[in-house]
C-alpha cells in the first residue's frame, strides 16, 4: 500500500511540476500517469516482494544468510523491474487512449 500511495503522490507532485513552467493543464496527460505509475508500483512491489521471498526460502533451504543474498538483489532487480514495468505499461496506455490524451 505504501508503493501505491507514493507512487500516486509522485505522479501528483510531476503533474504540478509540469503544469507550472507550461500553463497549461491537460487532464489526459495527468489521468495517464497518475494510472501508470499506480499500475507500475503496485505491480512491482509485488513482483518483488514475491522474488524476495523466493530467494530468503531458498537461501534458507541451502544454508546461506539470506542479508547476504537478498540485498543485492532486491537493489538490481528493483530498479529494472519497476523501469520495465513503467516503460510498457505507460506505452501500453498511451496506444489504448489513442489520440484522448
Amino acid at each position: 500500500v505504501q508503493a501505491t500511495v507514493v507512487g500516486f503522490l509522485a505522479s501528483i507532485a510531476a503533474v504540478i511540476f509540469g503544469w507550472l513552467p507550461e500553463g497549461q493543464f491537460k487532464l489526459g496527460h495527468a489521468v495517464l500517469l497518475c494510472a501508470s505509475s499506480v499500475a507500475t508500483a503496485f505491480i512491482a512491489s509485488l513482483l518483488l516482494g514475491l522474488i524476495m521471498i523466493g530467494v530468503i526460502v531458498a537461501s534458507r533451504k541451502v544454508g546461506i544468510n539470506p542479508d547476504n543474498v537478498a540485498t543485492p538483489i532486491a537493489a538490481s532487480l528493483g530498479d529494472l523491474i519497476t523501469l520495465s514495468l513503467l516503460a510498457g505499461i505507460s506505452t501500453g496506455l498511451y496506444k489504448e487512449l489513442g489520440n484522448e490524451c
